[in-house]
């Protein structure tokens, strides 16, 4: 039976998307800069072409992994991830099987929670990889347009947030716009600790259309 509990703050982030979701839906001018899987020899990753100085690789997230950030499922050392781990969800995803991303799949583990439903954002983190704008913002379109696809097969138990840039408010502002017509419910500005000299702080006017 499902319960009244909703989740106002659930993930789908990149490790579980489709893994030619941005390669497929990028522009012509962007379908090389943007988010890939490459297959290596520690398994599947996805991989974007550049970063920031201090990035140690151009893989960023083990796919189908653990968390936002995607790291290799080890057990042991979160307990959270152990509970996951419990009902299979590592083992699924390391057959294809993304649960996360599957809407029947999903609305299953939501019962086995007793959740009724789910406020869902993600890719939190992106901009911390991608020093390009441009690309920053192909790529939240991309997953924006994706997630309001997602949520409208069952707006019942599904509410998107876009995610908008916070580097360039211009961009922002277009893609907050663009939001209605996905289906999303509201907007997610999440600012990367380190990076707030590369954004305008939110008290800056050209942050008022938003």
């Amino acid at each position: 039976m499902v319960s009244q509990i909703i989740s106002a703050d659930s993930h789908i982030d990149m490790p579980w998307l489709p893994p030619k979701l941005f390669v497929e839906n990028a522009r012509p001018e962007f379908r090389d800069r943007v988010p890939y899987v490459e297959e290596t020899a520690e398994g599947p990753y996805w991989t974007i072409k550049g970063g920031w100085e201090f990035a140690t690789q151009r893989r960023i997230l083990s796919v189908n992994g653990a968390g936002a950030i995607g790291v290799p499922y080890s057990k042991g050392v979160s307990p959270r991830f152990d509970k996951f781990a419990e009902t299979g969800l590592f083992v699924d995803g390391a057959k294809g099987v993304r649960r996360l991303t599957d809407v029947k799949l999903r609305i299953e583990d939501q019962n086995y929670d007793g959740v009724r439903a789910e406020v869902l954002h993600g890719l939190t983190g992106i901009e911390t990889w991608c020093p390009d704008n441009d690309v920053v913002a192909e790529i939240y379109r991309i997953y924006n347009e994706w997630l309001g696809s997602f949520c409208s097969e069952r707006p019942d138990r599904f509410v998107g947030l876009a995610c908008l840039t916070t580097r360039n408010p211009e961009y922002a502002v277009a893609e907050a716009r663009r939001a209605r017509e996905n289906k999303l419910k509201g907007l997610l500005l999440y600012t990367i600790p380190g990076q707030y000299e590369r954004c305008q702080p939110f008290w800056h006017d050209s942050w008022d259309p938003i």
